[in-house]
């Protein structure tokens, strides 16, 4: 669905302006922007990308980090959701194939179709699971131990080219790993700590 993604990743923009900002103009777009798990998944059918989705959990995450004392009670839904969609996402997304050499191992997929494993979802789980153990106010355990799995399950593809710190934008399904390709450095983000070192 054409828009879907960015519309999660807009929401996040416009959290991070309203709060470097110091304003709520822009609150009741916030607050009307707020859809449950099954309203995103019926949103977006039949099956969204795992990718999509966490770009909608990282904004939601940001929305009820930011500006929760703005949002009062309605803080506590966009914290849920983004709990939802990462649960969701690990649910139906991670590869529990055992086999090491036939789908690499882990990693999430890129969507339902299970023939892609694209870094940037692994990388947005890594980032949500770090993010929703530190914020949310469990503290569930879950959240860590899932961005700690995924973050060694990219070590091992390497898929950060330890020379420059730059990912590839993929793992190759014959290989398990990033050389296969003439241009495999291709996606131009720079890693963080491990979410270990939270």
């Amino acid at each position: 669905m054409s828009g879907f993604w960015q519309d999660g990743s807009v929401l996040e923009a416009l959290a991070n302006w309203m709060h470097r900002g110091n304003n709520t103009r822009e609150l009741s777009i916030i607050r009307s922007s707020w859809r449950s798990l099954d309203d995103l998944l019926e949103a977006y059918q039949p099956m969204p990308s795992f990718d999509d989705m966490a770009w909608y959990g990282m904004a939601y995450a940001r929305i009820y980090e930011l500006l929760r004392n703005q949002l009062g009670k309605d803080a506590d839904k966009f914290g849920g959701t983004a709990s939802d969609i990462f649960k969701w996402i690990e649910k139906h997304g991670w590869d529990t194939a055992k086999n090491s050499s036939g789908w690499c191992g882990g990693g999430f997929w890129w969507d339902s179709n299970k023939d892609f494993k694209a870094t940037i979802t692994n990388v947005q789980m890594i980032y949500l699971g770090a993010k929703l153990h530190n914020l949310l106010p469990d503290k569930d355990p879950s959240y860590l131990q899932v961005a700690n799995r995924t973050w060694n399950w990219v070590e091992a593809r390497g898929i950060i080219d330890p020379a420059t710190t730059l990912l590839a934008n993929a793992v190759s399904l014959k290989t398990c790993n990033c050389s296969d390709s003439s241009t495999p450095w291709t996606c131009l983000l720079y890693t963080s700590p491990s979410p270990r070192d939270s």
